[in-house]
């Protein structure tokens, strides 16, 4: 990023990299490690976790120019931003004002009430889900969702779901690191016509 971003462009992750991020580039980072602007992270949060259309409204209004991910894997994804999707939901939802979420759209709970490790719904319809396997190998996909890529009880299929197949081309992988580890994704603004953000 210190060698292939300009000052005027804006990158967006969880709160959790932005001193990371900061630290190796001369890019604007939306959220960091200091950020108590909880509106700003919930929006960040509702931004990943809403369909294509919705969430580049968001992206249009701060506008940011590269998307960052985590993939790494390791004790229940923890340290994941696959792990991280929950607070992605729960701080949009209480924060964001952009546009509104449910937690229930997103994550599946048993019959208590009790959070259970699983997503439904709209989630295997965000641009997160898109973003995070659009681009990974088959091994890949297997170490970070835990599924393998024709198992019968898989989530969506890898990459863009169907319904949103049109925003595979508003988004350019920039650099996927060895192993799948971190993906960084430019918004193709010059490529996305009139009328297709969300008003």
């Amino acid at each position: 990023m210190d060698y292939n971003t300009d000052s005027s462009d804006v990158v967006a992750s969880w709160w959790d990299y932005g001193y990371w991020i900061s630290g190796n580039s001369n890019t604007t980072i939306l959220v960091d490690n200091a950020t108590i602007n909880s509106t700003k992270i919930g929006n960040i949060g509702c931004m990943l976790v809403l369909n294509p259309r919705e969430s580049l409204k968001i992206a249009k209004l701060y506008d940011v120019t590269y998307i960052v991910l985590l993939v790494s894997d390791g004790w229940y994804q923890l340290d994941s931003d696959l792990g991280k999707v929950p607070w992605f939901v729960r701080i949009g939802e209480s924060s964001g004002n952009i546009i509104q979420i449910d937690e229930d759209d997103y994550l599946e709970y048993d019959s208590r009430r009790q959070y259970i490790t699983g997503y439904v719904d709209k989630f295997y319809e965000s641009v997160f889900w898109s973003l995070f396997t659009a681009e990974a190998s088959e091994d890949a996909y297997t170490r970070i969702t835990g599924y393998g890529p024709i198992a019968d009880n898989a989530p969506a299929a890898k990459g863009f779901h169907q319904d949103y197949t049109e925003y595979a081309d508003y988004y350019e992988l920039a650099y996927k690191s060895q192993y799948d580890w971190v993906y960084i994704w430019r918004i193709k603004w010059e490529e996305i016509p009139p009328g297709a953000i969300a008003p």
